[in-house]
């Protein structure tokens, strides 16, 4: 995670405003949740399923919704 006190001398108060979550960084790029939803893959497990169900409703990036 970065630094916060940095952040927080730049942009007094925000602090109050972020929660800092200790989790493991996983490589997944919007640019690979794009292609992956154009072709029809599945990103469940990728994306919250609100997002998810969000990109199928919408008919985001083209791909057809059931690999969504």
């Amino acid at each position: 995670m970065g630094d916060l006190s940095s952040l927080e001398a730049s942009i007094p108060g925000v602090s109050d405003a972020v929660i800092q979550l200790d989790m493991p960084i996983i490589g997944i790029s919007s640019s690979q949740i794009r292609r992956l939803t154009a072709e029809g893959l599945s990103v469940r497990y990728l994306v919250p399923d609100e997002v998810r169900e969000y990109i199928a409703e919408q008919k985001l990036y083209g791909g057809p919704a059931h690999g969504i």
